[in-house]
Formats: structure tokens, C-alpha cells, sequence
């Protein structure tokens, strides 16, 4: 306790003096602050004199900036729209193109193809004068590399080259050429040519006449004009040879264009058409010459079998119903034919019955129905055979076309004629062997037919009124004697007929 008093006076003293102390500094403490702060309000003060200084510079400079901005703003959509017209213009330019260079493209196949339509129908003495053109347009349209302006140049060239060959052939042309004449020598000469006829005459005048195209040649052929021998015509060579040496004279103008020789060319007699047919065809005349004497020999027995008139059998069926039997033999032994032999049959055996009558009458319809349809039968396969062997002509016509031209191929078509002749001649001639057998076996067996039905139909009528009369008779004696009558019916005599 006496060390506690003195230490809290001591430690009380020296609070005071701290505290004192404290003062002190604080007081310099505050002074300093405030100093400081009226440096920072004067920096302050300078600070925004000197910015409200370069605020009206700025702020003009900004307003400059800003319309600037706009004005390149402006600048730029007006580039922009000036670009989309000219992307558009582009556009429309890269269609214009494309559209150009398909009607580019167009023209050039047009060009091309009448070219080509052109060398098709060029006559074929000029297709040596025009060749060069046409080579030269075709090798064009070919080549990539060329300029399309020059491959229509090529083009146009050919077109002016026909526009001048109608012109000329309008009012008649002359060129020289080579042809090829009748003994196949290559000869040198003169062309003349009207329209679409041609007409050539040799430097040496030995060959004169119309140059014609023909298969497999590259040259005009020359076809000599000769008149007929009934003909007032005289001949056209001078006038042919002067119009194609000095362009003036008379030309023969062939209103077909020369197919009227080539189809004279092409005319046969029947026996080298028929022999055509190669092997095959001789079966299908034998054919045919059997069918032809079959069927005129059962005409001649047909239509030459006698008919004897409804009247005549009447009064025969008449004289046996009134019991006139040796009238009625008489009248039936002058009568032929196979109505003649059923007549006699039934007067024969008129003592008969009925049904024996009736046996005897079908047995002898028998007899003349086989008798009558003999050789039909042949005529029938004659008409079904005949087509087969067309049609066996064609298939080995067919199989040697097919073998030449594994051989040879199918560039000529005159060296597969022969097979194709074959294949059509056979089955022509078959259908003409068929069809004509076939209507005369159905005219003959209808005409048979016919006869015999006749022949039943009479002996059937006569045979009916016979048994009519009789009924008649009985009733008639029944109704005189009475049912029980003893009188008995005369029964008719034995006949000895000539059958």
C-alpha cells in the first residue's frame, strides 16, 4: 500500500505530461492539413481555369469530329450504294455474258448443223468443189483451242458459199470435175448443172450424160442418156456436151431427180424375183404346182357333177307314189350323178322296209362323200405347209445374213441383199401358195358339202313322200273294205334296174 499511492501519483504525472505532449502535435497536426488543403483548393482552382480554358477549343474540336463523322457516314453510304449498282451492274453484265455465250453457243451448233445439212445434200459432182469449206468449218467447231470468232468465220464462210452455189444453180453452173463412166474409168470433164440436175461431158467427148450418186463410189457416176427405141427423141449428148463446155444448149430434165433409173435398175422378171428365194423356194413351188392340179381337177369333178332339176325327182317321187315303178326306173336310169345312184338305190329296193332303205341310202352317201372329198385333204396341207417353208426361207435367210456380216460387217448393204431377198421372197411366196390354197379348199369342201347334202336331202324327200302316199293308199282301202277288209294290198313287182 505505501509503494501503490506513490506509483499512481507518478503514473498520473506522466499521463499529464503525455497528454500535453498529445496536444501539441495534434495542433501541428491540423495546421499542417489545413495548409495542404488550401494547396490542393488553389491546384483546384487552377486546375479547372485551366480546363474551362481548353473546354471551348474541345468541344468545337468534338462538334468538327462529329460532323466530320457524319459526313463520312454519308460518304460511306454513298459508296455503298455505288457499290450495289455496280455489283448489280455486274450481275447483270455476267448474265448479258452468259446469255450471249449461250446464243454464242447456239449459233455455233446451228452453224454447225447446217454445215452438215449442207455436205448431205450437196450433189456429188460438187461435193469435191465445196470440201475445202466444209473441212475447214467442221475442223473449227472441233478445235477448243480457236477463238470463237474465228471458228464463226469458218462458219460464215460456208454460208456465203451456199448462198452463191443457190444463186448460180438458179440460172445454171459450169465446173470442172471428174466422173466415172459406164466402163468405170475415172475421166475428166465439164459439169453442168441446173437446180438439182448434173450433167457431164469428158474433155474428149466419149463420155456425156447425167452424173448421178452411186452406192459405194466417191465419185459422179455418169449415166448415158439413150433414147428408147420407139422414142422420137433424139439424142441429148451435143446439147448436153455444149452446155457444159459453153454454157448454152438443151438439158433433159428428170422430173425425179434420177430415181426413175434407179428404180428401172431395180426391176425384174418374175422368174428372177422368184429365184431370189434361194433353196427353200422349189419345195414351195412343188408345193404350189400340186395344190394348183389337185385343186383344178376336183373343180372339173365338182362343178362338172350333174344336177338333175327339183322336177325331175318330183315326178320320180310321183311315179313311186302312184305305183309307177318302171316309169319311174326309166326316168332315174337316164339321170347321172351321185342323186342318180340314191334314186336308183331306193327304186331298187323299194319292196324293201324303211330302215333297210334308209342303210342302204347313208352307205352310198358314204361312198360319195369319200369319193367327193378325196384331195381336199392334200389342198388343206398344201395351205398350212406352204407358210411353214416361208417361214423356213426366212430364218436361213436371216442365218446367212448374220453369217456375212460376222464376215464382212454391215457396211454394204448390197452384199447382204442376197440373204434379206431369201428371207422376204420365201415368205412371200408362201403366203401366195397359202392363201389361194386356202380359199379353194374352202370353196371345194363347201361345194362336197353342198352335194352331198343334196343327195341326202333328195333321197330323204322322195324316200318321205313315198311313205306318205302309202299311208294314204292303206287309208283309203281301210275306209273301202272295213276295218276287217280280206282284200290284202298288191304289193309292186320285182324291178331289175341298171344301176
Amino acid at each position: 500500500m505505501k509503494y501503490f499511492v506513490p506509483s499512481l501519483l507518478l503514473i498520473a504525472a506522466l499521463g499529464g505530461t503525455t497528454a500535453a505532449r498529445a496536444n501539441s502535435d495534434s495542433a501541428l497536426q491540423s495546421r499542417e492539413v489545413t495548409r495542404r488543403l488550401d494547396d490542393a483548393l488553389r491546384e483546384l482552382a487552377r486546375v479547372r481555369e485551366q480546363a474551362s480554358a481548353r473546354t471551348i477549343p474541345l468541344s468545337q474540336e468534338i462538334t468538327r469530329q462529329e460532323q466530320a463523322l457524319l459526313e463520312a457516314r454519308e460518304q460511306l453510304e454513298l459508296e455503298r450504294a455505288e457499290l450495289d449498282s455496280r455489283h448489280l451492274a455486274l450481275n447483270n453484265l455476267r448474265e448479258r455474258i452468259k446469255a450471249r455465250t449461250q446464243e454464242e453457243r447456239y449459233l455455233s451448233n446451228l452453224m454447225g448443223e447446217y454445215v452438215r445439212n449442207l455436205e448431205t445434200q450437196l450433189h456429188i459432182a460438187q461435193t469435191e468443189q465445196y470440201a475445202p469449206s466444209i473441212s475447214n468449218a467442221k475442223l473449227a467447231l472441233d478445235d477448243e483451242s480457236m477463238a470463237a470468232s474465228a471458228v464463226f468465220a469458218a462458219q460464215m464462210q460456208v454460208v456465203d458459199e451456199s448462198i452463191r452455189r443457190l444463186q448460180d444453180l438458179v440460172g445454171g453452173m459450169r465446173f470442172t470435175g471428174q466422173a466415172v463412166d459406164e466402163g468405170g474409168a475415172l475421166t475428166e470433164g465439164q459439169f453442168a448443172m441446173v437446180g438439182p440436175h448434173a450433167f457431164f461431158a469428158s474433155n474428149d467427148g466419149s463420155t456425156v450424160g447425167q452424173a448421178v450418186e452411186r452406192l459405194g463410189s466417191l465419185k459422179p457416176n455418169v449415166l448415158m442418156l439413150k433414147p428408147e427405141a420407139d422414142d422420137e427423141l433424139v439424142s441429148f449428148d451435143p446439147e448436153v456436151k455444149a452446155a457444159a463446155t459453153t454454157g448454152v444448149g438443151m438439158l433433159p430434165l428428170d422430173s425425179t431427180l434420177g430415181k426413175a433409173h434407179k428404180v428401172a435398175e431395180t426391176r425384174e422378171t418374175l422368174v428372177e424375183h422368184i429365184m431370189k428365194g434361194g433353196i427353200v423356194i422349189y419345195p414351195i413351188l412343188g408345193v404350189a404346182a400340186f395344190a394348183t392340179l389337185v385343186v383344178l381337177s376336183k373343180a372339173v369333178q365338182l362343178y362338172r357333177l350333174p344336177i338333175p332339176p327339183p322336177q325331175i325327182v318330183g315326178l320320180i317321187a310321183r311315179d313311186l307314189s302312184l305305183g309307177r315303178y318302171e316309169a319311174a326306173a326309166k326316168r332315174a336310169a337316164r339321170m347321172r350323178g351321185p342323186i342318180a345312184t340314191i334314186l336308183n338305190v331306193l327304186i331298187e329296193h323299194i319292196n324293201d322296209p324303211r330302215e333297210l332303205i334308209e342303210e342302204l341310202m347313208f352307205e352310198r352317201v358314204i361312198e360319195a362323200r369319200m369319193k367327193l372329198n378325196s384331195g381336199l385333204p392334200f389342198v388343206a396341207v398344201c395351205a398350212a405347209s406352204a407358210p411353214l417353208l416361208g417361214l423356213l426361207g426366212t430364218v436361213t435367210g436371216i442365218i446367212s445374213t448374220f453369217k456375212l456380216i460376222t464376215a464382212f460387217g454391215s457396211g454394204d448393204i448390197k452384199m447382204l441383199s442376197a440373204g434379206i431377198s431369201e428371207a422376204l421372197v420365201t415368205t412371200e411366196c408362201g403366203l401366195y401358195v397359202a392363201i389361194p390354197s386356202l380359199v379353194c379348199h374352202a370353196f371345194l369342201s363347201r361345194r362336197a358339202k353342198s352335194v352331198v347334202e343334196n343327195m341326202e336331202k333328195t333321197g330323204l324327200t322322195v324316200l318321205n313322200q313315198l311313205g306318205a302316199a302309202n299311208a294314204e293308199n292303206d287309208k283309203t282301202e281301210r275306209g273301202t273294205h272295213g276295218a276287217d277288209g280280206d282284200s290284202p294290198v298288191q304289193q309292186p313287182p320285182e324291178l331289175e334296174l341298171a344301176t
